[in-house]
């Protein structure tokens, strides 16, 4: 009996350390990602803003976790980060399979929120897809906000993403800044449709009758 109070007690110990562990590892996480809030006054330049998407893809690439979260901001800051990691993860595996370089196909800044509009290679035989990544002027300069991932929506699973990421936006977001993100949104989607449509008619070419 006493040896089974014992490894109970050892057992509690444990847990209750690891339960500390995991909190203090978790609050360091969120200390690293900045607040999405735009300081007033400062706007994202179109230069800043490709310089760092690109910044951010070639992080991707490299699997190098650490330095990306220094590009990133959170609307959430609470469970935004897990959102944020599960993003991060996506796009890593989408980028081992990618054989294109990324293109910068808008850019649109000069506000306190920007977006830049990607067209990204999802590998042999697949269309590009098109993520919008949102930028804010926050206090540090400008970071990408990493748990809102926007996408032109060509299916209904990604409709569906799309409006949950709307409901962080709603939630988080004053309704003044949620409707320029909209308005960002929409302009990505139109010139996303567009280059799709080119991609799609050069690609037809490429291939022959």
């Amino acid at each position: 009996k006493a040896r089974q109070e014992q490894q109970a007690e050892v057992h509690r110990r444990f847990e209750n350390q690891r339960e500390d562990l995991m909190e203090k590892a978790t609050a360091d996480l969120r200390r690293r990602f900045e607040k999405a809030a735009p300081v007033e006054g400062r706007v994202v330049r179109a230069e800043e803003a490709g310089e760092l998407v690109s910044k951010f893809r070639s992080l991707i690439r490299k699997g190098n976790l650490m330095e990306l979260l220094s590009c990133g901001a959170l609307l959430d800051s609470n469970d935004g980060m897990w959102e944020a990691l599960n993003g991060m993860s996506y796009e890593y595996r989408g980028a081992k399979r990618s054989a294109v370089l990324d293109h910068q196909v808008h850019v649109q800044s000069g506000k306190s929120w920007a977006a830049v509009t990607l067209r990204v290679d999802s590998g042999p035989g697949s269309s590009p897809s098109y993520p919008m990544y949102l930028l804010v002027a926050t206090e540090e300069g400008p970071r990408i906000v990493v748990d809102v991932g926007l996408r032109l929506a060509t299916n209904k699973g990604r409709e569906v993403l799309n409006e949950r990421v709307w409901e962080r936006i709603d939630l988080f977001l004053e309704e003044e800044e949620s409707a320029l993100v909209r308005l960002l949104f929409e302009r990505h989607v139109a010139r996303s449709k567009t280059d799709l449509d080119a991609w799609m008619k050069s690609n037809t070419m490429d291939q022959g009758p």
